[in-house]
C-alpha cells in the first residue's frame, strides 16, 4: 500500500470512529493521516488542509478549543494559498473557526453569570461579614476583566462569520440554505453580545 493510500485509510478509519462517537480514536487516526500527508505531499497540500480541518472538527467535539483553533488556522493558511479566495472550503473553515470563538464566549459568559449569582447570594447571607464582603469585592473586580475577555472572544467570531457569508453568497446566492444557517448563527452572536454587554 502506498503512503497516499495509507493516509486515506487512516482518514477513513478516523471518520468511522467519529461516527461511532469514539472521538479520541478518531483524533489519533486523523493525526496519523496528517503526518503521512505532510511527509509525502508537503506542508501546503490540500490533503494536509483536509486533515487539519478534520482534526479541528474532532477537537471541537472534545471541547479542546485551543487545539481546534490551531488546526483550523493552519488549514486556512494553506487554503488561502492554494484555492480561489471565494472557494466554499474557505468559507466552511472560517465558519467552523468562528463557531469555536462563539462557543467559548458563551461558556465564559455562563461561568461569569454563575459567579455573579453566587456573589448576590453570598451578599444577602453575609451582609455583616466583612471578610466575605471583601472576597466578593475581589471577585467583582475580576469579573470586570472577565467580561472584557468575553467581549474579545465574541469580536473574533464576527468578522469570520461575515467573511464566510460573503463567500457563500457570491458563490451560491443570498437565498442558499448555507447562507441562511450562517446568518442565523451571526444573528445569535449579535444577540449574545447584546446580552453580555447589558449585564
Amino acid at each position: 500500500m502506498c503512503s497516499s493510500d495509507l493516509a486515506n485509510t487512516f482518514n477513513n478509519l478516523a471518520n468511522i470512529y467519529a461516527a461511532k462517537g469514539n472521538n479520541a480514536s478518531s483524533e489519533e487516526y486523523h493525526l496519523k493521516a496528517l503526518s503521512i500527508r505532510q511527509e509525502t505531499l508537503g506542508p501546503d497540500s490540500l490533503e494536509v488542509a483536509e486533515s487539519l480541518v478534520n482534526l479541528g472538527t474532532i477537537c471541537t467535539k472534545q471541547d479542546k478549543y485551543n487545539e481546534a483553533e490551531s488546526f483550523y488556522q493552519k488549514a486556512l493558511v494553506i487554503m488561502e494559498k492554494m484555492l480561489d479566495a471565494n472557494d466554499p472550503q474557505i468559507a466552511i473553515t472560517l465558519y467552523s473557526l468562528a463557531n469555536i470563538y462563539h462557543i467559548q464566549a458563551q461558556q465564559e459568559y455562563s461561568y461569569n453569570q454563575e459567579l455573579t449569582d453566587r456573589i448576590d447570594t453570598d451578599n444577602s447571607k453575609t451582609a455583616r461579614n466583612t471578610a466575605a464582603s471583601n472576597k466578593n469585592d475581589i471577585i467583582i473586580f475580576q469579573l470586570k476583566f472577565r467580561k472584557k475577555y468575553v467581549g474579545e472572544i465574541f469580536s473574533k467570531a464576527e468578522p469570520l462569520y461575515q467573511r464566510a457569508i460573503d463567500i457563500v453568497e457570491r458563490k451560491f446566492g443570498a437565498k442558499h440554505p448555507t447562507v441562511t444557517v450562517m446568518k442565523d448563527e451571526l444573528a445569535m452572536l449579535y444577540a449574545n453580545i447584546k446580552i453580555s454587554n447589558n449585564k
